[in-house]
């Protein structure tokens, strides 16, 4: 009973000990921003997560959106055009292209600009691109352009419209 007893204080002891060394060793001013992943928060702790508020209080928002897949012969003359639209109330930040298909072809990227539907507004990303046959393409190629649009900043003009 003797041994028991004094069993159960040491382990009393221990116990209170590494709680109180826990807490002197990790607190909130100890952890670096940003250095928490989210599988280490609880699901109500992610839930509440949002990013920076813009001009009028919302959060900004991010979506990658992908345009048709556009298949182009080889050839010195034609083309195929990708365009990533937006969806409705959000605008391109950026843009580009990847070839998914083309093991024996010869991209020629002819343009990879923003796209302006109405001629003002910015609304997608549009890219052309040939796969040149004089340049050794001998099967067809295979890309889509992509976007990235942002939710929450505002439409986006270009200068001088």
């Amino acid at each position: 009973m003797k041994s028991a007893l004094i069993a159960a204080c040491v382990a009393a002891v221990v116990s209170a000990g590494s709680a109180v060394a826990a807490t002197r060793l990790i607190n909130g001013h100890l952890i670096q921003n940003h250095t928490v992943p989210a599988t280490k928060l609880t699901e109500a702790a992610v839930a509440s997560l949002r990013g920076p508020p813009d001009h009028d209080g919302t959060s900004v928002r991010f979506t990658l959106v992908k345009g048709p897949s556009i298949t182009v012969p080889p050839s010195n003359t034609d083309a195929g055009q990708s365009s990533a639209l937006c969806p409705s109330g959000s605008y391109p930040v950026g843009g580009g292209f990847i070839v998914t298909n083309g093991f024996d072809a010869n991209p020629v990227v002819l343009a990879s600009t923003e796209d302006t539907s109405d001629g003002k507004t910015v609304d997608g990303w549009d890219v052309e691109i040939g796969n040149s046959a004089e340049g050794g393409a001998t099967m067809p190629l295979t890309f889509h352009a992509w976007a990235t649009c942002e939710t929450g900043g505002g439409p986006i003009t270009l200068p001088g419209s």
